[in-house]
Order: structure tokens, then C-alpha cells, then sequence
């Protein structure tokens, strides 16, 4: 067994995986709506004497476009379904540590869990940033402003709990 098996940090791993898939997407998407908007219609009609910020498309530039939207489209719907496929495991996974019949092999009490569940769920399935995550927990605390950095520490120990928590569940 290796040595990152043993820490939890090959589901770690997979979980930042997923996060880098989503992100990539996201990317691919928006060079298709570039793509897409560059090839949408022709030209509207010259209205007024303002002069066109843009020059009509010469047909190599357009097939250019035209065959890299081909590609793009292909890639995203490849993605997006290895990401599904990932996502149906890690959120298998996930929702363990919220069922009370396998909670009760962890010595955590189960709204703890659900903290665990519910930070994995926001960084690696909404992919929100770890500010925004620590302000949904704790942001109505009255002193939040002023221990922020505290509160981020419980939100860091709650995920590094989770991913022991998932390779207990693993095990049983």
C-alpha cells in the first residue's frame, strides 16, 4: 500500500481531480461561446456613419472557427460525461458520512459528519473558494470579522477530518 493511500490522500487526490475537471470545463466553455459569438450571423447593417469595429470573417478564418467549435463541443461532452461518472462515486462516497448505519463505525457525531459532507460538497462539487466557504459556516458569527482566521482553521480541520472519516468508511 502506498504511503498516500495510507494518509486518505488518494481520495484527497481524486476529490482535487474532480475540482480541476470542472474548472476545465468552464474554460472549454468559454472558448466555445467565444467561437460561437465570433461566428453568430452575419454583420448587422451599417446604421450609422460609426464605422464597424469588426471586418466579416474570411472563409479560412471561418472554417478555422468553424472546425475548432467542432472539437471544443466534443471535448466538453467528453468531459462532462467522465465527470458525471466521477462525480456519481465521489458523491456516493460523500453521502456516507451522512448515513447514520455507516456513521456509526466513526467515533464523530453525526452533525459533525454533515459539516464534513457539506464543506467536500461546496469545495469539490460547487467549487467555491475556501473565503466563501468559511463564510457560509460562520459568517453570521458576531465575531467573525475579527477571528476569520480561526474560523478558516475549523473549516481546514473539518475537510482534513473528512477525508479520514472516508477512509474509515472505506474499510467497513
Amino acid at each position: 500500500m502506498l504511503m498516500a493511500e495510507r494518509n486518505g490522500e488518494l481520495t484527497k487526490t481524486r476529490f482535487e481531480e474532480y475540482l480541476c475537471s470542472i474548472k476545465k470545463i468552464v474554460r472549454k466553455k468559454e472558448q466555445l461561446a467565444v467561437i460561437s459569438a465570433k461566428l453568430s450571423g452575419p454583420h448587422a447593417a451599417k446604421l450609422s456613419e460609426i464605422p464597424k469595429s469588426k471586418k466579416p470573417l474570411s472563409s479560412d478564418k471561418t472554417l478555422f472557427l468553424i472546425q475548432e467549435k467542432i472539437e471544443l463541443e466534443a471535448q466538453i461532452k467528453k468531459l462532462n460525461a467522465k465527470r458525471e461518472r466521477e462525480w456519481n462515486k465521489l458523491n456516493k462516497a460523500v453521502t456516507q458520512l451522512e448515513n447514520p448505519q455507516i456513521a456509526k463505525n466513526i467515533p464523530r457525531e453525526l452533525d459533525i459528519l454533515s459539516i464534513e459532507a457539506s464543506i467536500l460538497r461546496m469545495r469539490y462539487f460547487c467549487a467555491l473558494e475556501w473565503p466563501e466557504i468559511n463564510r457560509t459556516f460562520y459568517g453570521s458569527e458576531p465575531d467573525f470579522d475579527i477571528k476569520i482566521d480561526d474560523y478558516m482553521k475549523k473549516i481546514f480541520r473539518y475537510h482534513g477530518y473528512a477525508f479520514v472519516d472516508l477512509r474509515k468508511i472505506e474499510r467497513y
